[in-house]
């Protein structure tokens, strides 16, 4: 990666900006423009890192918690739903990366999306569920294709259906 910083004078905003072009190894590249001068490079990069994680952390929030559909209009309810909505995301990266921390490493690197992780419930749920129509549980060692059907589901990238599932009531 490349990165190519020049101050430059806007003229339809009458006022000077520092661009950074980033050119990638495929060639592809963005452009980021910034109107505090007195930041470096690096402190830009950071800045925009940083705001992409809110606004990813918005868009999570609008797409799969329901972030701003509250049907209350006081802003006492407004603010209590968007509390549940971002303590909800928060819960679901913690759980995520719950397994790097407990084996004393960074969860840093660790990036899944919140409509994965939401299959991922999802599937659990439907093994579990699964598993009790068999009158086992998942803990059940004594029944070895528990794991493999495990690692099946709650890899697998689509939602298993329930009914489906329910032909195995009778086994």
């Amino acid at each position: 990666m490349t990165i190519y910083s020049k101050i430059v004078n806007y003229k339809a905003w009458n006022r000077d900006l520092r661009v950074l072009v980033i050119v990638n190894r495929s060639a592809a590249h963005r452009i980021l423009c910034c109107t505090d001068l007195t930041l470096s490079t690096a402190e830009i990069l950071k800045l925009y890192q940083q705001r992409f994680q809110i606004e990813f952390l918005f868009r999570d929030g609008k797409q799969h918690t329901g972030l701003g559909q509250a049907q209350t209009l006081d802003s006492e309810g407004q603010e209590y739903f968007a509390n549940a909505s971002f303590t909800t995301l928060n819960m679901l990266r913690l759980e995520e990366r719950e397994p790097a921390i407990s084996r004393g490493e960074s969860p840093r690197g660790q990036v899944s999306s919140i409509r994965w992780l939401k299959v991922r419930k999802h599937n659990e749920l439907i093994l579990d569920l699964f598993i009790s129509m068999l009158g086992e549980s998942r803990e059940h060692e004594s029944f070895p294709i528990i794991k493999w059907v495990d690692l099946i589901i709650l890899t697998h990238s689509h939602k298993p259906r329930l009914h489906h599932l329910r032909r195995f009531k009778h086994l």
